[in-house]
């Protein structure tokens, strides 16, 4: 049985209000990234593996494994060089 959309909107936001409070009361943060709370990040992440393996929708582990690696070295170049020229 699913909830009616409505009330999960309201749930969901009163959630984040609460998170919210609690971070900024504890003074980890100063603000809340709600898109980083989505599922976003992760189907962007899936999509990322299936396009660098140019495969359809099921890689193997090993296309996985190797997929996931290239993806976490690139992105960790990628802050480096970007390090550097600021610095």
């Amino acid at each position: 049985m699913s909830i009616p959309f409505n009330l999960g909107w309201l749930v969901n936001m009163k959630t984040i209000t609460e998170l919210f409070d609690y971070i900024v009361k504890t003074d980890q943060m100063q603000f809340v990234c709600t898109y980083k709370l989505s599922q976003d990040p992760l189907e962007t992440f899936f999509s990322s593996v299936r396009m660098s393996l140019g495969c359809g929708n099921n890689p193997t582990t090993v296309q996985f494994k190797a997929a996931f690696e290239s993806l976490l070295c690139n992105s960790l170049n990628r802050k480096v060089v970007i390090y550097k020229k600021l610095n």
